[in-house]
């Protein structure tokens, strides 16, 4: 069948009636075609006439769905006010009308369906709700229309990611504040066992990061996270790995991420299902800086497990029977002498990354030398080279033979522009 302008329509139904619903090689009808154009006399005349709203072609589509993927409002609005079926799924991705206003972004349409009593949860091929369409496409507006609709916020798509694991892959910091607003479970695992927290930390996105460990997301939480390639690969599902954010962060060389996970008590020593550590990771994946990162804060983690070994093992218990009050300590005149520690944290550089935990940690060890073991600590924060040498010649004049001293420093170091090569350290 020809298409043509309304009179020509009119002239064909006119002469046989039974053309109305007629189709073509493609399964199209009259009304089909008439939306197809964006026709929307010729429309309102066919379904005057008698024109089935409903009519699918080949791919099961009906004129309100082929009016919502043209972006078509107006006749949308006209064919949902005629009885348009609001549910009806096309044969390839089972997607209703909602789903594409939503993911058209037109709230107008979304909210006429809803209120025409379109099923808010239905879900395509791809599982997705119109309300995880909406929150992957970033339509915040619409989410929170479909929410306040009583939309499922505890939605999740063939993958069984959530709502809050896809706004943390969109990296849409409004959204996820949304979805927590809405008391949704920010340590919810997908098929696959990772948290939002593990997408957060494989994107790179510190602003995420920082707002979902804020609202208690486990920074040590362990999941069989996968490239998002292998994912979407269902025989990877279930498939046991182990990793915490901290490995995915290390893994994708994300060095702000790594160090804030570590500054909020990432487990440097946990292991995956490989017996691998982020140092182990980090070194494969050549991350040289994380390396640098990672070794300072495994020697804290080290000082931590001494100092709680320390406190397991000092509780008193009574003294052996040969060190009672009659038999004096045989070693009580011996001279251990005094302990002292320098520590060095560096932050301040003009053209090198940023190390936001040196400093950081450089305070916490300094802290923890000087309460915990009773050191005596001096602290250099931003230290030139000349403080720091300057420091260690005081020292070294007023130390005597049974003294102890630690140094502990944490940066890149200072350029040596005698030598004209590499960093400075205090070694």
């Amino acid at each position: 069948m020809q298409y043509g302008d309304l009179d020509h329509i009119k002239s064909i139904i006119r002469k046989d009636s039974t053309k109305i619903n007629e189709k073509n090689e493609d399964g199209n009808a009259l009304l089909h075609i008439a939306v197809h154009e964006g026709d929307i006399d010729i429309a309102q005349y066919l379904v005057f006439q008698g024109a089935a709203v409903n009519v699918k072609d080949n791919l099961d589509q009906t004129p309100l769905q082929i009016a919502m993927h043209e972006g078509n409002v107006e006749l949308a609005k006209y064919l949902i006010s005629q009885g348009a079926d609001v549910d009806t799924k096309n044969f390839f991705s089972e997607t209703t009308p909602l789903h594409t206003a939503v993911d058209k972004g037109s709230i107008e349409i979304a909210k006429l369906l809803v209120l025409q009593g379109a099923n808010i949860n239905a879900k395509n091929i791809e599982q997705e709700s119109p309300l995880y369409i909406a929150v992957k496409r970033g339509r915040l507006e619409i989410a929170k229309y479909l929410a306040s609709q009583g939309a499922d916020l505890n939605t999740r798509d063939r993958r069984g990611k959530y709502l809050l694991h896809e706004a943390v892959s969109l990296g849409d910091l409004e959204q996820v504040k949304f979805l927590i607003s809405k008391g949704v479970d920010i340590n919810a695992k997908d098929k696959n066992d990772s948290c939002p927290l593990h997408d957060a930390a494989e994107r790179g996105n510190l602003e995420v990061t920082e707002y979902l460990i804020s609202h208690g997301a486990n920074v040590n939480a362990k999941g069989a996270w996968e490239s998002v390639f292998l994912c979407r690969n269902p025989g990877h599902f279930g498939k046991t790995l182990d990793w915490t954010p901290l490995h995915v962060a290390v893994h994708q060389g994300h060095l702000e991420v790594v160090e804030f996970l570590i500054s909020q008590g990432a487990d440097v020593n946990a292991k995956n299902n490989e017996d691998e550590t982020a140092m182990v990771l980090a070194k494969k994946r050549d991350h040289k800086e994380i390396v640098t990162l990672l070794s300072s804060s495994e020697e804290l983690a080290q000082l931590s497990k001494a100092r709680k070994t320390i406190e397991k093992t000092s509780v008193k218990k009574p003294p052996p029977k040969e060190f009672t009050k009659s038999k004096p300590f045989p070693y009580q005149d011996l001279d251990f002498g005094h302990y002292y520690a320098l520590v060095i944290g560096n932050n301040n550089y003009q053209n090198l990354p940023k190390l936001v935990s040196a400093k950081n940690d450089a305070q916490e060890v300094a802290k923890t030398l000087k309460n915990l073991y009773g050191f005596s600590v001096e602290l250099l924060i931003d230290a030139s080279r000349s403080d720091i040498l300057l420091s260690l010649i005081n020292l070294r004049n007023n130390l005597s033979d049974q003294d102890n001293l630690i140094i502990y420093y944490a940066g890149h170091g200072w350029l040596d522009k005698e030598a004209d090569e590499g960093y400075w350290l205090p070694t």
